[in-house]
């Protein structure tokens, strides 16, 4: 969810500086604009999608290995790191389709 937070901030950012360009500015600024309004959908989407990837990656579903969560305060069973990781990447899956619409 920051990862988004981010990226929409970031395209925000990109708008309102658009909104206050002097009249006569680089094409460049038209052209970047249009296309980041065009595909932030397409990008959020795929953001989430790489998400989900690495989340089911990471879970060891596919017989890869379990990678192991790090950093959290308490102690979790092999099979519970892997439900969490496979349950996070499901859930980025299904924000990948609801972002990814025209």
């Amino acid at each position: 969810m920051i990862v988004e937070f981010v990226m929409r901030s970031g395209i925000g950012l990109i708008q309102q500086t658009y909104d206050h360009l002097p009249e006569e500015h680089h094409p460049f600024w038209d052209k970047a604009y249009y296309y980041i309004n065009k595909h932030k959908g397409i990008a959020i989407g795929a953001m989430w999608a790489g998400l989900s990837a690495h989340l089911l990656k990471d879970s060891g579903i596919f017989g890869h290995g379990v990678k192991p969560y790090t950093g959290i305060p308490f102690e979790m069973s092999m099979e519970t790191h892997q439900g969490v990781f496979a349950a996070n990447g499901i859930a980025s899956s299904l924000f990948t389709l609801s972002k990814n619409k025209p």
